[in-house]
């Protein structure tokens, strides 16, 4: 199971729908705010996040998800321009 939290509109559909025709159970939203609730029904294996979007920020949603039923597997998409992984004000 795989859970989509992506900023552009696009490339959410694109995902979702090459990774339904491969067989995986995909669900995409572009709220933030409803994750909590798709985690606690989908239980996902992997989450893919922009990772530092303007409405979408997964990499200080990764740092605060609850880890209740387990991990799963996190995965973040960074846009052309966007501050690198390992910047100081990030690692801070």
């Amino acid at each position: 199971r795989i859970l989509l939290l992506l900023e552009d509109y696009g490339e959410l559909m694109f995902l979702q729908t090459v990774l339904k025709k491969i067989g995986f159970d995909v669900e995409g939203i572009q709220n933030s705010r409803s994750l909590s609730d798709h985690v606690l029904s989908l239980n996902p294996d992997v989450l893919v996040m922009t990772a530092f979007g303007k409405r979408v920020r997964g990499f200080d949603i990764a740092q605060q998800m609850k880890r209740t039923r387990g991990l799963p597997e996190i995965i973040l998409i960074r846009t052309p321009g966007s501050p690198p992984m390992d910047a100081p004000e990030i690692a801070a």
